[in-house]
């Protein structure tokens, strides 16, 4: 049952049980208000103002109105598409960019683009030593390009606490389309290699001297990023069983498809 329908049933309920007068079955509507969600007309035999179409915009840019009431929604990330409709309302992304077309604005997915973990393996430091390691061996696709100029950030996390990033701020590119970004030690250093399909790029990541104190678990996540992990393009994936397996003693993960 509508609520004019239900406001109607009362009305005349009420009129032949004798609880108003004939006078206030017809009551009078005084609608003529300021109010931008609301018509200057009541609804049919009740006093009530009518209120206009749900999402009409009233007040700011960002304002609808709701049931007859203007609601504020605001604009948090400042970025002129309004909370309500806005793919990532925390970062600024006025453009509206959705890789993978999952909803989620480029610049707030942890995941625009698809990676394949090929090979992996982490190793747990020992007890009051920075020797535990990183590898990770895989290929994704970069239709749209991978500038490694602004910088090259990856992440690797595993199924319990192991959850390690790494910047390289300073990245070669060869004539060839090969590039290698390392850091100033070379303890850390990963590199990317064209393969014969059109945008198709094979990578080779190495930590070196990590401070990972848990055992590591599989499913192991990686994701990498050309620029920061604000702007840029995130390519995502992961490996879990029956591709992995851990060391005797535990302090070891290895995948391999």
């Amino acid at each position: 049952m509508t609520r004019m329908t239900l406001m109607l049933t009362l009305a005349v309920a009420l009129a032949s049980a004798g609880l108003v007068s004939e006078a206030s079955a017809d009551p009078v509507c005084d609608c003529d208000d300021s109010n931008p969600c609301r018509t200057d007309s009541c609804l049919p035999g009740t006093s009530i103002c009518a209120p206009v179409p749900d999402g009409t915009v009233c007040g700011g840019a960002c304002d609808m109105c709701l049931t007859g009431t203007c609601v504020a929604f605001g604009d948090a990330d400042g970025d002129a598409v309004c909370d309500y409709e806005d793919n990532c309302s925390d970062a600024a992304n006025s453009g509206q960019e959705d890789l993978d077309g999952d909803g989620e604005g480029d610049v707030c997915d942890v995941g625009d683009a698809w990676l394949v973990v090929a090979k992996a393996k982490v190793k747990q430091a020992s007890t009051g030593r920075a020797n535990g390691s990183i590898g990770v061996d895989g290929r994704f696709l970069a239709t749209g390009g991978f500038d490694v100029t602004g910088g090259v950030t990856v992440r690797v996390l595993d199924g319990a606490d192991t959850d390690e990033s790494y910047s390289f701020t300073s990245c070669v590119t060869t004539t060839n389309g090969k590039a290698r970004c390392r850091s100033e030690d070379h303890k850390q250093d990963i590199q990317f290699k064209p393969g014969l399909a059109s945008g198709l790029l094979f990578f080779k990541l190495r930590r070196k001297n990590l401070s990972n104190g848990q055992p590591p678990v599989a499913p192991l996540f990686v994701a990498i990023t050309a620029g920061t992990p604000v702007t840029g393009i995130d390519f995502a994936g992961s490996i879990d069983v029956p591709n992995c397996k851990g060391s005797a003693r535990g302090n070891k993960v290895s995948c391999k498809l």
